[in-house]
Protein backbone atom coordinates (compact mmCIF):
# COMPACT_ATOMS: atom_id res chain seq x y z
CA UNK A 1 0.00 0.00 0.00
CA UNK A 2 1.22 3.36 -0.85
CA UNK A 3 2.00 5.87 1.75
CA UNK A 4 0.38 8.45 2.52
CA UNK A 5 1.66 11.94 3.43
CA UNK A 6 -0.28 15.27 4.67
CA UNK A 7 0.44 18.61 2.36
CA UNK A 8 0.15 21.47 3.69
CA UNK A 9 1.51 23.63 1.26
CA UNK A 10 0.00 26.43 -0.17
CA UNK A 11 -3.24 25.68 1.21
CA UNK A 12 -4.90 29.48 0.73
CA UNK A 13 -2.80 30.97 -2.26
CA UNK A 14 -4.57 28.69 -4.75
CA UNK A 15 -7.09 30.01 -6.98
CA UNK A 16 -10.50 30.85 -5.67
CA UNK A 17 -13.53 29.20 -7.57
CA UNK A 18 -16.00 31.62 -6.51
CA UNK A 19 -17.23 34.35 -8.73
CA UNK A 20 -17.15 37.06 -6.44
CA UNK A 21 -13.39 36.42 -6.09
CA UNK A 22 -10.46 37.58 -8.91
CA UNK A 23 -6.96 36.52 -8.31
CA UNK A 24 -5.92 39.96 -10.25
CA UNK A 25 -7.26 41.89 -6.91
CA UNK A 26 -4.96 41.85 -3.70
CA UNK A 27 -6.23 38.86 -2.29
CA UNK A 28 -5.77 39.92 1.28
CA UNK A 29 -8.20 42.52 0.64
CA UNK A 30 -11.11 39.83 0.88
CA UNK A 31 -10.14 39.03 4.43
CA UNK A 32 -9.23 42.28 5.73
CA UNK A 33 -6.03 43.50 6.77
CA UNK A 34 -4.40 42.06 9.91
CA UNK A 35 -2.81 45.77 11.95
CA UNK A 36 -0.69 44.69 14.63
CA UNK A 37 -1.17 47.09 18.17
CA UNK A 38 2.27 46.83 19.89
CA UNK A 39 5.54 45.27 19.91
CA UNK A 40 7.72 46.51 22.74
CA UNK A 41 10.72 44.48 21.62
CA UNK A 42 12.43 44.98 18.83
CA UNK A 43 12.63 41.19 18.27
CA UNK A 44 10.80 37.87 19.62
CA UNK A 45 11.75 34.51 19.84
CA UNK A 46 9.20 31.70 19.59
CA UNK A 47 10.01 27.96 20.39
CA UNK A 48 8.66 25.72 17.92
CA UNK A 49 7.57 22.10 17.61
CA UNK A 50 8.69 20.11 14.31
CA UNK A 51 6.05 17.28 13.36
CA UNK A 52 7.29 16.21 9.92
CA UNK A 53 8.36 19.48 8.21
CA UNK A 54 5.50 21.46 9.82
CA UNK A 55 6.17 24.55 12.17
CA UNK A 56 3.89 24.77 15.45
CA UNK A 57 4.07 27.59 17.65
CA UNK A 58 1.56 27.91 20.35
CA UNK A 59 -0.49 31.21 20.07
CA UNK A 60 -3.64 32.72 21.78
CA UNK A 61 -7.33 32.59 19.81
CA UNK A 62 -9.83 34.35 21.66
CA UNK A 63 -8.46 34.03 24.58
CA UNK A 64 -7.50 30.19 24.46
CA UNK A 65 -3.83 28.76 24.06
CA UNK A 66 -3.80 26.61 20.57
CA UNK A 67 -0.72 25.12 18.41
CA UNK A 68 -0.49 27.07 15.18
CA UNK A 69 1.23 26.47 11.79
CA UNK A 70 3.43 28.76 10.70
CA UNK A 71 2.73 28.90 6.86
CA UNK A 72 3.60 31.67 4.84
CA UNK A 73 1.83 29.96 2.23
CA UNK A 74 -1.62 31.17 3.61
CA UNK A 75 -2.23 34.78 2.88
CA UNK A 76 -3.86 35.41 6.09
CA UNK A 77 -5.14 33.54 9.67
CA UNK A 78 -7.08 30.49 9.10
CA UNK A 79 -8.86 28.69 11.40
CA UNK A 80 -9.77 24.97 12.13
CA UNK A 81 -13.74 25.40 11.98
CA UNK A 82 -14.14 22.44 13.64
CA UNK A 83 -13.66 24.38 16.90
CA UNK A 84 -16.63 25.74 16.29
CA UNK A 85 -20.25 24.63 16.34
CA UNK A 86 -21.91 26.89 13.73
CA UNK A 87 -19.95 26.44 10.02
CA UNK A 88 -21.61 28.28 7.08
CA UNK A 89 -19.20 27.89 4.00
CA UNK A 90 -19.71 30.70 0.89
CA UNK A 91 -16.76 30.14 -1.08
CA UNK A 92 -14.43 26.83 -2.55
CA UNK A 93 -10.71 26.90 -3.09
CA UNK A 94 -9.26 24.46 -5.35
CA UNK A 95 -6.23 23.34 -4.18
CA UNK A 96 -3.97 20.20 -5.23
CA UNK A 97 -5.90 17.82 -4.27
CA UNK A 98 -9.12 19.17 -5.34
CA UNK A 99 -11.75 21.32 -3.84
CA UNK A 100 -12.82 22.28 -0.69
CA UNK A 101 -15.39 24.76 1.06
CA UNK A 102 -14.41 27.62 3.60
CA UNK A 103 -15.91 30.28 5.27
CA UNK A 104 -15.20 33.51 6.99
CA UNK A 105 -14.88 34.28 10.38
CA UNK A 106 -14.60 37.18 12.79
CA UNK A 107 -11.89 37.00 14.94
CA UNK A 108 -11.33 39.70 17.70
CA UNK A 109 -8.17 38.42 19.52
CA UNK A 110 -5.64 36.55 17.87
CA UNK A 111 -2.06 37.10 20.17
CA UNK A 112 1.34 35.62 19.32
CA UNK A 113 4.12 36.46 21.67
CA UNK A 114 3.74 40.43 22.32
CA UNK A 115 2.29 40.56 18.70
CA UNK A 116 -1.64 41.37 19.39
CA UNK A 117 -4.08 42.01 15.92
CA UNK A 118 -6.96 43.90 15.61
CA UNK A 119 -10.35 42.20 15.02
CA UNK A 120 -10.02 40.80 11.69
CA UNK A 121 -11.53 38.06 9.18
CA UNK A 122 -9.91 35.05 8.87
CA UNK A 123 -10.58 31.42 6.81
CA UNK A 124 -12.60 29.04 8.42
CA UNK A 125 -12.00 25.74 7.10
CA UNK A 126 -12.17 21.63 7.99
CA UNK A 127 -8.88 20.53 9.34
CA UNK A 128 -10.24 17.69 11.17
CA UNK A 129 -8.81 14.87 8.67
CA UNK A 130 -5.31 16.56 8.64
CA UNK A 131 -5.34 16.66 13.04
CA UNK A 132 -5.96 12.88 12.59
CA UNK A 133 -3.33 12.31 9.67
CA UNK A 134 -0.63 14.02 11.92
CA UNK A 135 -1.80 13.24 15.38
CA UNK A 136 -1.62 16.47 16.88
CA UNK A 137 -4.45 19.07 17.24
CA UNK A 138 -4.06 22.05 14.56
CA UNK A 139 -5.90 25.28 15.87
CA UNK A 140 -4.76 27.31 12.38
CA UNK A 141 -2.61 28.55 10.39
CA UNK A 142 -0.65 31.81 10.77
CA UNK A 143 -0.11 33.17 7.52
CA UNK A 144 1.41 36.19 5.47
CA UNK A 145 -0.18 38.60 7.09
CA UNK A 146 0.39 38.24 10.26
CA UNK A 147 4.13 38.49 9.91
CA UNK A 148 4.68 40.53 6.78
CA UNK A 149 6.13 43.32 9.06
CA UNK A 150 8.56 41.71 10.59
CA UNK A 151 12.16 39.53 9.23
CA UNK A 152 11.16 36.07 9.94
CA UNK A 153 14.26 34.28 11.00
CA UNK A 154 14.04 29.86 10.95
CA UNK A 155 16.15 27.92 13.04
CA UNK A 156 15.20 24.19 12.57
CA UNK A 157 18.46 23.38 14.57
CA UNK A 158 17.66 25.30 17.61
CA UNK A 159 13.98 24.78 17.29
CA UNK A 160 12.85 28.56 17.45
CA UNK A 161 11.72 30.78 14.97
CA UNK A 162 12.43 34.96 15.55
CA UNK A 163 10.45 37.99 14.25
CA UNK A 164 13.15 41.05 13.93
CA UNK A 165 11.27 44.68 13.53
CA UNK A 166 13.07 46.16 10.25
CA UNK A 167 16.87 46.68 10.58
CA UNK A 168 16.77 44.60 13.53
CA UNK A 169 19.38 42.35 15.09
CA UNK A 170 18.90 38.76 16.34
CA UNK A 171 19.18 37.94 19.93
CA UNK A 172 21.81 35.87 18.98
CA UNK A 173 24.46 37.98 18.87
CA UNK A 174 26.95 36.38 16.91
CA UNK A 175 25.35 36.00 13.64
CA UNK A 176 25.69 37.35 10.14
CA UNK A 177 24.74 37.61 7.47
CA UNK A 178 26.79 35.81 4.67
CA UNK A 179 24.69 35.37 1.59
CA UNK A 180 21.49 37.45 0.20
CA UNK A 181 18.60 36.87 -2.48
CA UNK A 182 16.48 38.95 -3.94
CA UNK A 183 12.66 37.49 -4.22
CA UNK A 184 9.65 39.15 -6.32
CA UNK A 185 6.44 38.89 -3.77
CA UNK A 186 3.87 37.83 -5.65
CA UNK A 187 0.68 38.44 -3.91
CA UNK A 188 1.45 36.98 -0.55
CA UNK A 189 4.13 34.13 -2.09
CA UNK A 190 8.37 35.29 -2.07
CA UNK A 191 9.52 33.71 -5.88
CA UNK A 192 13.15 33.34 -6.60
CA UNK A 193 15.08 32.30 -9.63
CA UNK A 194 16.98 28.64 -9.39
CA UNK A 195 19.03 27.41 -12.13
CA UNK A 196 18.83 23.65 -12.68
CA UNK A 197 21.19 22.59 -15.03
CA UNK A 198 21.11 25.53 -17.65
CA UNK A 199 17.51 26.36 -17.05
CA UNK A 200 15.80 28.89 -14.98
CA UNK A 201 13.15 28.20 -13.07
CA UNK A 202 10.63 30.39 -10.64
CA UNK A 203 10.01 28.68 -7.30
CA UNK A 204 7.67 29.79 -4.79
CA UNK A 205 9.12 30.13 -0.68
CA UNK A 206 6.74 28.20 1.94
CA UNK A 207 7.27 27.52 5.16
CA UNK A 208 4.41 25.16 5.40
CA UNK A 209 5.26 23.25 2.82
CA UNK A 210 6.42 19.56 3.87
CA UNK A 211 8.51 18.66 1.10
CA UNK A 212 9.47 20.34 -2.13
CA UNK A 213 7.73 20.62 -4.99
CA UNK A 214 8.22 20.56 -8.70
CA UNK A 215 6.09 20.74 -11.73
CA UNK A 216 5.22 17.83 -12.96
CA UNK A 217 5.24 18.65 -16.55
CA UNK A 218 9.30 19.68 -15.97
CA UNK A 219 9.90 16.03 -15.44
CA UNK A 220 11.33 14.45 -18.58
CA UNK A 221 13.38 17.91 -18.96
CA UNK A 222 14.98 17.05 -15.91
CA UNK A 223 15.47 13.18 -15.82
CA UNK A 224 19.16 14.03 -15.76
CA UNK A 225 19.27 15.38 -12.79
CA UNK A 226 17.39 13.19 -10.97
CA UNK A 227 18.06 9.78 -9.26
CA UNK A 228 16.54 6.96 -10.45
CA UNK A 229 14.99 5.65 -7.47
CA UNK A 230 12.01 7.59 -7.09
CA UNK A 231 9.00 6.65 -5.87
CA UNK A 232 5.67 6.57 -6.10
CA UNK A 233 3.13 7.95 -2.71
CA UNK A 234 0.04 9.61 -2.60
CA UNK A 235 0.06 13.60 -1.35
CA UNK A 236 -2.74 14.13 1.32
CA UNK A 237 -4.55 17.92 1.43
CA UNK A 238 -6.90 19.98 2.85
CA UNK A 239 -9.64 18.98 1.16
CA UNK A 240 -9.96 15.43 2.06
CA UNK A 241 -8.73 14.22 -1.58
CA UNK A 242 -5.72 12.88 -2.20
CA UNK A 243 -3.04 12.70 -5.75
CA UNK A 244 -0.41 10.72 -6.78
CA UNK A 245 2.76 12.35 -7.13
CA UNK A 246 6.65 10.85 -7.71
CA UNK A 247 8.92 11.54 -4.95
CA UNK A 248 12.78 11.56 -5.95
CA UNK A 249 16.08 13.71 -5.68
CA UNK A 250 17.23 16.77 -7.86
CA UNK A 251 20.64 17.41 -8.13
CA UNK A 252 22.70 20.68 -9.46
CA UNK A 253 20.74 22.92 -8.42
CA UNK A 254 22.46 26.43 -8.18
CA UNK A 255 20.92 29.10 -5.20
CA UNK A 256 22.23 32.34 -4.11
CA UNK A 257 25.93 30.83 -5.33
CA UNK A 258 25.19 27.52 -3.69
CA UNK A 259 25.03 24.28 -5.53
CA UNK A 260 22.67 22.08 -4.08
CA UNK A 261 22.85 18.39 -4.80
CA UNK A 262 20.34 15.32 -3.53
CA UNK A 263 17.04 17.68 -2.66
CA UNK A 264 14.28 15.72 -2.43
CA UNK A 265 11.33 17.12 -4.39
CA UNK A 266 7.79 15.76 -5.53
CA UNK A 267 6.75 15.96 -9.05
CA UNK A 268 3.20 16.64 -8.79
CA UNK A 269 0.09 19.04 -10.91
CA UNK A 270 0.82 22.50 -9.62
CA UNK A 271 -1.11 24.17 -12.15
CA UNK A 272 -3.55 25.45 -9.50
CA UNK A 273 -1.00 27.54 -8.41
CA UNK A 274 -0.96 29.27 -11.65
CA UNK A 275 -4.38 30.14 -12.70
CA UNK A 276 -3.89 33.62 -13.11
CA UNK A 277 0.01 34.42 -12.19
CA UNK A 278 2.28 36.62 -14.82
CA UNK A 279 5.05 34.84 -13.79
CA UNK A 280 4.50 31.20 -13.69
CA UNK A 281 5.65 29.01 -10.51
CA UNK A 282 7.75 25.59 -11.68
CA UNK A 283 7.70 24.66 -8.14
CA UNK A 284 7.91 25.22 -4.44
CA UNK A 285 10.84 25.24 -2.05
CA UNK A 286 9.76 24.39 1.52
CA UNK A 287 11.47 22.49 4.90
CA UNK A 288 13.58 20.03 2.78
CA UNK A 289 15.69 23.28 1.61
CA UNK A 290 14.55 25.95 4.43
CA UNK A 291 15.99 23.53 6.76
CA UNK A 292 19.77 23.33 5.05
CA UNK A 293 21.16 26.68 6.20
CA UNK A 294 19.67 29.57 8.56
CA UNK A 295 17.41 31.42 6.48
CA UNK A 296 15.54 34.68 6.96
CA UNK A 297 12.79 36.19 4.96
CA UNK A 298 12.63 39.58 4.97
CA UNK A 299 9.28 40.99 3.15
CA UNK A 300 9.50 44.66 3.88
CA UNK A 301 12.97 44.31 1.39
CA UNK A 302 12.00 41.30 -0.73
CA UNK A 303 15.00 39.70 0.57
CA UNK A 304 16.12 36.20 1.81
CA UNK A 305 19.21 36.48 4.14
CA UNK A 306 21.53 33.60 4.50
CA UNK A 307 23.44 33.37 8.57
CA UNK A 308 25.68 32.10 10.28
CA UNK A 309 28.04 31.94 13.21
CA UNK A 310 30.74 35.27 13.19
CA UNK A 311 34.54 33.35 12.75
CA UNK A 312 36.21 34.15 15.64
CA UNK A 313 39.56 35.13 15.07
CA UNK A 314 42.50 33.54 14.97
CA UNK A 315 45.24 33.69 17.67
CA UNK A 316 47.86 35.74 15.57
CA UNK A 317 44.76 38.06 15.24
CA UNK A 318 43.97 38.34 18.80
CA UNK A 319 47.38 38.52 19.55
CA UNK A 320 47.61 41.70 17.05
CA UNK A 321 44.91 43.31 18.60
CA UNK A 322 46.43 42.71 22.14
CA UNK A 323 49.14 44.41 20.75
CA UNK A 324 47.54 47.43 19.16
CA UNK A 325 45.51 48.00 22.25
CA UNK A 326 49.04 48.61 24.44
CA UNK A 327 50.45 50.61 21.91
CA UNK A 328 47.15 52.99 22.06
CA UNK A 329 47.28 52.56 25.88
CA UNK A 330 50.65 53.99 26.23
CA UNK A 331 50.17 57.27 24.35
Amino acid sequence: MRKVLPLFFCLFSTAFLHAQLNWQRPVLLEYGVIKIEKVERSSQQFPIKMIGGLIFVQAKLEGNIGHFILDTGAPTLVVNRTLRKQFRPDKQILGITGQSEIGMRLIHDFRLGQLKTKPIEAIDVDMSHLEKLIRHPIEGLIGYQAINNYELLLDYEQQQIELLKPNGQPEQQDLEIIGRLPFELMGHFPVIKVQIGKRTYHFGIDTGAETNLIARKHKRRLRHWTDKDGTRKYLQGVDKGRVSAYFTQLNNLHIAGKNYDSLPFTFTDISHLNSSRKVKLDGILGYPFLKSQLFSINFKDQEIRIWAPRAKPSQQEEDLMVKLTECLMRR
